[in-house]
């Protein structure tokens, strides 16, 4: 399957999170990071359609998980006003207008709440996915959370897979990597 269909509809997403490595990966590796801050608790809001991860950490938690609705690059749709908890993982580099939907976060989520934001990072010289709109180096992605108004507090990197389809990708394999940040208002 070409990266650009990878993500085009809901079946094929579920399935690729259920059976990708990369996709499994990053789940386990979201879920140790909640876990290593005290969990989830209060009204916690999935950015996204609901998916493997909202019912995994549902079922982990014994809590019930909001999602958003509606295309989030115009509009920012939720069940609640105020949140204790936002997971924002691998949705961003998908959008349009990711500075929308953070600053439409920041307006819900409570004083002392906390937003997890996942992506891909990489050095600009490393082949974009083509379902990508954004894929952020360490400069874009910081000056981002910054101009949201977000301040990260904790940071997990790890390498996101390991590719023999050119050279840009063998070379991506070293330097491309998932980051997964904690994040407060600042």
């Amino acid at each position: 399957m070409k990266d650009k269909e990878f993500w085009l509809d809901d079946n094929i997403t579920i399935h690729n999170q259920q059976t990708n490595k990369k996709a499994i990966t990053n789940r386990f590796k979201t879920i140790d990071l909640i876990n290593a801050i005290g969990g989830l608790h209060g009204n916690v809001l999935d950015i996204g359609t609901r998916n493997v991860l909202t019912v995994d950490l549902e079922m982990v938690y014994n809590i019930k998980i909001d999602s958003t609705h509606g295309d989030l690059d115009e509009v920012f749709n939720c069940p609640h006003k105020n949140y204790d908890f936002v997971h924002y993982g691998n949705v961003i580099e998908h959008q349009f207008n990711p500075l929308f939907t953070l600053q439409k976060i920041r307006t819900v989520l409570q004083k002392d709440g906390i937003l997890i934001l996942a992506t891909p990072l990489k050095p600009k010289w490393i082949t974009t996915a083509k379902c990508h709109f954004h894929e952020f180096d360490e400069y874009s992605y910081s000056k981002l959370i910054k101009r949201a108004g977000f301040k990260e507090v904790k940071r997990l990197h790890y390498y996101r897979e390991f590719s023999l389809k050119g050279i840009r990708q063998f070379l991506g394999s070293f330097y491309k990597r998932q980051v997964i940040s904690v994040l407060i208002k600042s």
